[in-house]
């Protein structure tokens, strides 16, 4: 609110509008207070008083400052006007005073008998009491009478200064932007951080806002924290919070020996942060399998990928192999002694064996198919071991099956001197096969007779 208070000398006409009279339909009766509300702060701030009487005086305040009709305890409070002066105008006074006391006895801050044209003073609220006060500016005539006064009311607030959260959870170690902090406040205030790595999105500000925090990488394993600070503009109020970053995790080194075998490649060795994951990855020929080995050759996995949470150094040697199934070994009427069984391993030879016998038939070896068709894997070396003729070829468990051959015999005749006849000579024949006709061989012989003393020699057996 801004209140005019104007005198009139007794005698005199009150002046407006180029000289005009309007005595008679303005007349004010000496020391009446006349008191304006404006709505508009703006239209507050432009307010010019016109004071005096007669067409001597025409004297005017412009009160632009404080533009503010609400101040925080502590804030400095500036008044500045201009004066435009008559030869009447002598001085002038300005007043701050409370609204518990606003007799001249409540002065707050008075500044007597000035004479410039434009003014700006300053009254700091410091150790004031929340409340609304009301700031004066009386021009005074050569008669030391007031000629005009401007007051205008203005509310002192009690400050407060805070920042939200109260905790913020650690900020990860690569770095990263948080959101959702805020400045709580009713003054104007700055903003900052002790600490390069952490910036604010904003460095001040009025009232509440806000903010967003950034951190730069931390590239050392050791954690660190920074401060955030919130000061009051004019000093006396401030808030603080701690922010920390997570140091960045160790670095581990996986070391990979490459396998010795042409049948696939390995990958996935190298540093690794602790706590991430590392894939070693073997890329294989057909038929191949991969185990891995620690650094002591113990059998770790073999799976592919193997995949694990890094936590130390590790080693791992990369063997690969030929995928193993097994060989059943079908004897197809072998019964005497033989392996049944075996391991093999794709790419890699034969196993050894050991071959069955079969009475009157030969073992010509093993193959893929009955009756020696399909491919041959073995073939009889001797009585105590078959010979693998080509490498391991299959990656699932197969049987091979025997081949025989019927032995052959060469049957020879004895026709204890028979000369005659069906006297065929050897014959060749097959274990198990017809033999067919024997030969009938006959044999000439004497057979002597004796008749009452005589003999005589003839015939044939």
């Amino acid at each position: 609110m801004i209140t005019i208070t104007t005198k009139q000398v007794a005698g005199a006409k009150l002046q407006r509008n180029g000289g005009r009279d309007h005595s008679k339909n303005a007349v004010i009766p000496k020391n009446h207070k006349s008191r304006i509300n404006f709505k508009n702060l703006l239209t507050a701030i432009m307010l010019m008083c016109f004071c005096g009487s007669g067409t001597a005086f025409a004297s005017s305040i412009n009160l632009y400052s404080p533009s503010s009709t609400q101040f925080a305890v502590g804030d400095n409070i500036d008044i500045g006007a201009t004066i435009s002066k008559t030869s009447d105008f002598m001085h002038y006074h300005v007043f701050v005073r409370s609204h518990t006391n606003l007799t001249p006895t409540g002065d707050l801050y008075a500044a007597w008998n000035q004479t410039s044209s434009n003014f700006w003073h300053t009254w700091s609220s410091s150790g004031r009491p929340a409340g609304t006060y009301r700031v004066y500016v009386v021009l005074y005539r050569n008669n030391h009478t007031e000629d005009c006064r401007v007051e205008r009311d203005f509310t002192l607030i009690t400050p407060y200064l805070n920042l939200y959260p109260n905790s913020v959870r650690n900020l990860v170690a690569s770095g990263e932007q948080m959101t959702g902090f805020q400045v709580q406040s009713n003054v104007n205030w700055n903003l900052s951080s002790n600490a390069s790595w952490l910036t604010t999105s904003v460095t001040n500000g009025n009232g509440t806002v806000s903010f967003s925090i950034t951190a730069s990488q931390n590239t050392s394993t050791s954690s660190r924290s920074a401060t955030i600070t919130a000061t009051r503009t004019n000093g006396g109020l401030s808030a603080s919070m701690t922010i920390t970053q997570n140091g960045a995790p160790p670095t581990y080194y996986i070391t990979l020996t490459p396998p010795s075998s042409s049948h696939g490649t390995v990958s996935g060795g190298g540093y690794y942060t602790s706590g991430s994951t590392c894939c070693l990855q073997a890329n294989l020929n057909y038929g191949y399998k991969i185990n891995w080995l620690n650094s002591s050759n113990q059998f770790v996995s073999d799976a592919n990928p193997y995949c694990f949470t890094v936590t130390a150094d590790r080693t791992f040697v990369a063997r690969i192999s030929g995928i193993e199934s097994t060989i059943t070994f079908d004897h197809r009427g072998g019964v005497s002694g033989g392996t049944t069984s075996a391991q093999a391993y794709y790419g890699s030879p034969m196993p050894g064996a050991i071959p069955p016998s079969r009475t009157g038939y030969d073992l010509v070896g093993s193959f893929a198919g009955i009756n020696g068709t399909g491919t041959q894997y073995y073939t009889v070396g001797n009585q105590f071991s078959m010979a693998g003729l080509v490498n391991w070829d299959k990656i699932t468990n197969t049987t091979l099956y025997a081949h025989w051959i019927p032995k052959s015999y060469t049957v020879t005749y004895d026709y204890n001197g028979a000369t005659g006849g069906n006297t065929a000579p050897n014959k060749t024949v097959t274990y198990d096969s017809q033999y067919g006709a024997l030969p009938a061989p006959t044999k000439q012989h004497t057979v002597t007779y004796n008749y009452n003393g005589s003999t005589q020699s003839n015939g044939s057996a």
